[in-house]
Parts: structure tokens; sequence; C-alpha cells
């Protein structure tokens, strides 16, 4: 429905929302079935940030999918490293960092 319309991006639109419906319905039957709740308040920042860096992608840099998803993939970073990694996870990546520009190369 959504590729011969669109081409690849209807594509990749309708795996991702297949996908995200998907894991809606196994998070609600984790709910139901197992009374376990498998999200925490916790993502809500990296949610928030999902949805704010894909919205200024697409809108403020409407002329290149490239750009776009370079932007979005940029501001979500970004956003991940300030707002939803904890700080034992901010160390390990400080760390990683370091250790990889040290590394000499071949």
């Amino acid at each position: 429905m959504l590729i011969p319309r669109f081409g690849i991006t209807g594509a990749a639109i309708a795996t991702a929302s297949a996908l995200s419906i998907y894991n809606l319905l196994k998070v609600l039957l984790a709910l139901k079935v197992m009374k376990v709740l498998v999200v925490d308040k916790a993502l809500l920042p990296c949610f928030i940030g999902c949805v704010i860096s894909v919205v200024i992608a697409h809108n403020i840099f409407s002329f290149s999918k490239l750009y776009q998803f370079f932007v979005s993939a940029c501001s979500l970073t970004f956003l991940t490293w300030k707002f939803c990694l904890s700080n034992e996870d901010k160390i390990m990546v400080t760390l990683l960092c370091k250790k990889l520009r040290r590394r000499k190369p071949d």
C-alpha cells in the first residue's frame, strides 16, 4: 500500500509501523497476562528525545533524506547521552572512547 506511492520510504514507514505495533502489543500482553510493567518512567525522556529529533530533522532539514537521518542520529545520540544514560553507563562510554582514541592503527 505504501510502497507503490512512496517507494523505499514507504517500505521503511510500513516496517517501522508494523514493528512498533507488534512491540506495543507485546508490552500490553506482558502487562495483562503476567502483570509485569516492562516500561519504566525513566524511558520517557528517551521517547521524547526520539520524537523531538525526528520532528526537528523532518521539519527543518526537509531537502535531503540523508541529512535528515544524520541530524536525527546526532540529536538522538546527544539526547540519549544527556538524559537516558546512568552515570555508570556514561563512565563506561567515556572510558571506551578514550581507549579507542589511544589505539594506534595497524
